[in-house]
């Protein structure tokens, strides 16, 4: 006992043994966390129900441009892929301890053996992949690794939330909202209105949320509070990472099991938005200008109008023409494997754009720049690139358009 004593405080130990369950705990939040990506994009029951549906996509919550329910859960998908990777580095940085320091980094009363070795006999025992600090005395005065991990909790939490808030939004109604979805009844919304049923499990997603971004902020604060050798308030620190960790892991599951996997899509509802939008005048702009169209867009908002009726009103477009270029597959890009089948009026619209003489002659044409960093472009010239970002082949099934992003 009185060799531990030497190599050993007390407050070490905690934070020691604190940081292991935490690595083992961050560990169960990136499985479920996987899981409910996998739930969002590959479901098969979902992925049949929503594969071809289209629904209006919106911005500042006002109607823009089409986009399929594919495209949406793959978004999600991409962003909860991205907390992944974070969570990865949020186990990497726990594990690294200040293991050997002793008091406060200095290995006093500590032999070299000890220092050198003692990390890797705890891996072994643990098999954690834990290593030994570089710096040991900046290891125990600093706790700027809890506030990154904390973080990355909170990136999570904030990423989860704002997927609750869409779903809301889209399951609103059921016949005055958007009613583009309909979530698992869980319980009774009310006891004064019958027959109503609140979201409440995307409200309980947005709830953890609120307090693991509280959590975060009880972190920094309390990493920040350190003063001279040693942060003595790691308590309230761990307190609030395992309150944060043990909620997100609780509440991911809860999120896929009684809300991802079980929502339906209403796709008469999202037809009859699309086609019923001022929004889709938007694929229209190749051929009749935006000055045009923004005339269109007006009056039919005016008089109340569907798009496609002013347009045949005016003598502008036959409703053959019309329903060629507004067809769906001429502006939706399927986001999962980047293809989308062009019609004849679309080839058309893509030959005229880029001045290609004979799009169904070219076998393989290929338009691209090369594309410098983001934020060293403007953002007219990032929206050139953008437009001209295509490849185009020929194919047993017919002409493929295949768009590549940016960024």
């Amino acid at each position: 006992m009185k060799k531990l004593t030497k190599l050993l405080s007390l407050l070490l130990v905690f934070a020691l043994a604190l940081g292991i369950v935490a690595c083992s705990s961050y560990g169960k939040v990136e499985k479920a966390l996987k899981d409910l990506g996998y739930s969002v994009v590959e479901n098969e029951k979902q992925a049949e129900e929503y594969k071809d549906v289209i629904k209006m996509g919106r911005t500042e919550m006002q109607d823009a441009v089409p986009i399929s329910f594919e495209q949406v859960f793959s978004a999600y998908a991409s962003a909860l892929s991205r907390d992944v990777k974070r969570l990865d580095l949020s186990i990497e940085e726990m594990q690294k301890l200040n293991l050997g320091g002793t008091a406060i980094g200095t290995c006093i009363n500590a032999t070299h053996e000890y220092v050198i070795s003692v990390v890797d006999v705890l891996k072994e025992v643990t098999s954690l992949e834990l290593t030994q600090a570089e710096d040991l005395v900046d290891a125990t005065q600093n706790l700027d690794g809890f506030v990154f991990v904390s973080g990355n909790l909170k990136a999570l939490a904030v990423t989860l939330s704002k997927i609750a808030n869409d779903l809301r939004l889209m399951s609103s109604g059921p016949r005055t909202g958007f009613g583009e979805i309909t979530l698992k009844p869980m319980q009774n919304g009310s006891s004064i209105m019958p027959g109503k049923v609140n979201p409440v499990i995307p409200e309980a997603i947005s709830q953890i949320a609120y307090q693991v971004i509280g959590n975060d902020t009880t972190v920094t604060l309390s990493c920040e509070a350190g003063q001279l050798e040693l942060n003595a308030f790691e308590p309230i620190v761990f307190r609030q990472l395992f309150e944060s960790l043990k909620m997100l892991t609780n509440g991911i599951e809860m999120f896929k099991t009684q809300c991802i996997e079980t929502l339906i899509v209403n796709k008469e509802n999202c037809d009859k938005e699309v086609h019923e939008s001022i929004g889709i005048v938007t694929a229209l702009c190749p051929k009749m200008g935006y000055k045009k169209c923004s005339e269109i867009a007006k009056k039919a908002l005016k008089e109340r109008k569907r798009v496609r009726d002013v347009i045949v009103e005016e003598g502008i477009l036959t409703k053959e023409e019309l329903s060629k270029i507004v067809e769906t597959g001429d502006f939706i890009v399927n986001e999962k494997d980047k293809v989308v089948n062009l019609t004849e009026a679309g080839v058309d619209k893509v030959e005229k754009f880029f001045h290609i003489d004979n799009l169904a002659d070219a076998e393989h044409l290929e338009i691209q720049h090369h594309v410098k960093r983001q934020s060293e472009l403007s953002h007219h010239r990032r929206f050139q690139l953008r437009r001209q970002r295509y490849i185009y082949r020929q194919s047993s099934q017919g002409l493929i358009l295949k768009f590549y992003y940016m960024f």
